[in-house]
């Protein structure tokens, strides 16, 4: 027997379809018969208009209306098209159905939509995907927690809101300690097993309303609302306690971990972002100079911020200093103690600052090495030591470099650099070094 076509509205049915004609003026809804298979247990009359239809609507009950009002007109008998999505619930109780809506909608004189036609279909499934794709983007795919952008976001509103209500609240760090010892002794996948079960140890110890994010590889960020500087002392030493109390079982066998804290109290000593990362991270950091697992809450210091005034303009005035070549060297003589002769001539950097006054050695070196700029001098130190060579291939001089410096590979292919620049000074250390009997390859 050949089996008979199904009829138009049974496909539709099947697929979870219906169709609709809505006159906007009077409201009205014709639904074809398919509404029953789209709407299951809603009553025809809260389908019959649109106002009725509306309030069965989530998020916005004005969901469908406004698409139509984006949607730019097309003049013509085949009218202008919208979509819109939307869920549907008779109450708070019942699940959402989600619906795609395409149709048209056809101008009146006025312009404006005076009825539609369309269809409408159910698409939990989509929406399940999208809500997963938005999930995936906001949290950190080892721990499920917030992850960094998303937690910072979180943290700007909290800074925000303790703001606009005189409350108080507290920022965290927590930096699991010697993380890459777990990495290097079992391998990442034991260390990531550490990870998660620090952020579950974690999660387990927060209220209701505080927030937490993985902030870096072996960091995370708290956010503890309504939290004063004794809370957040409790509330760190509980954190500190979760995680070193118990063993971390991982299929290399337990792992024994610590964790230091460092905290800063919001808004009160950090009114943004940038602010309150920045003196969490100094906090956690003094904390682990100090003692690993312990905790350390940022508090002004009058000392330490004079300092950093110094060190910006240090830096400014070694940085403008080297971009304007006034880093110098002075030469003093070394006398060899047994023939009493003048066996070479010692380099040392002196800095021009442009108003006859110059600074020695012993002004610049220390400053330049604890501002991570002793490499720039001593790279320029070389530049001008080839270039005395250079002009004057009999003397023989000395450089003092950092070990720093020595430990960059950038050092030695300077040195290569400068060399093939001028073949003349290698050539005049080489012969210098076979008078005197010196290993050629020794500086």
């Amino acid at each position: 027997m050949i089996p008979a076509l199904p009829q138009a509205s049974d496909i539709l049915a099947a697929l979870g379809q219906a169709v609709f004609a809505w006159d906007i003026g009077s409201d009205a809804i014709v639904w074809g018969d398919q509404v029953a298979s789209v709407f299951p247990g809603i009553p025809a009359e809260r389908l019959a208009t649109g106002a009725e239809f509306a309030k069965l609507i989530e998020p916005a009950p004005s969901l469908r209306t406004a698409a139509l009002a984006q949607a730019y007109a097309v003049h013509g008998a085949d009218g202008t098209p919208y979509r819109v999505e939307y869920g549907v619930r008779m109450s708070a109780a019942d699940p959402v159905i989600w619906i795609e809506e395409t149709g048209r909608w056809f101008a009146g004189p006025d312009g404006r939509p005076v009825r539609a036609i369309g269809s409408v279909r159910i698409n939990n499934e989509r929406h399940a995907r999208d809500e997963e794709l938005t999930k995936l983007a906001r949290l950190d795919p080892l721990t499920g927690e917030l992850n960094r952008s998303h937690l910072i976001a979180a943290l700007a509103e909290a800074i925000e809101e303790t703001t606009r209500f005189r409350s108080t609240a507290a920022f965290m760090l927590v930096g699991i300690d010697h993380l890459a010892r777990v990495n290097d002794a079992f391998g990442f996948d034991v260390a990531d097993a550490v990870i998660l079960d620090v952020a579950k140890r974690i999660r387990s110890r927060l209220r209701g309303g505080d927030v937490l994010g993985r902030f870096s590889g072996n960091k995370f960020g708290l956010i503890l609302k309504n939290c004063t500087v004794d809370d957040m002392n409790v509330a760190a030493e509980r954190f500190l306690a979760g995680i070193r109390d118990e063993v971390v079982p991982t299929k290399s066998g337990p792992v024994s971990v610590t964790a230091s804290i460092g905290a800063v109290s919001v808004p009160r000593y950090a009114r943004n972002t940038d602010e309150a990362v920045n003196r969490a991270h100094e906090t956690l950091d003094a904390a682990k100079r100090r003692r690993v697992g312990s905790f350390a809450v940022w508090r002004p210091d009058a000392t330490r911020d004079a300092q950093r005034r110094v060190n910006i303009r240090v830096t400014d005035e070694i940085v403008t200093a080297l971009n304007e070549r006034r880093i110098k060297l002075a030469y003093e003589p070394v006398v060899s103690a047994g023939s009493r002769e003048r066996a070479f001539h010692e380099c040392l950097v002196r800095m021009d600052q442009g108003d006859g006054q110059v600074l020695l050695a012993p002004d610049i070196v220390p400053v330049a090495e604890r501002l991570g700029l002793i490499r720039l001098v001593d790279h320029r130190v070389l530049e001008l030591v080839v270039a005395e060579l250079a002009a004057a291939p009999d003397i023989c001089l000395s450089l003092n470099i950092s070990p720093d410096t020595t430990m960059d590979p950038d050092w030695w292919a300077g040195i290569e650099s400068l060399m093939q620049a001028h073949p003349g000074v290698a050539e005049a250390a080489d012969r210098r070094d076979h008078r005197d009997g010196r290993d050629p390859g020794h500086r």
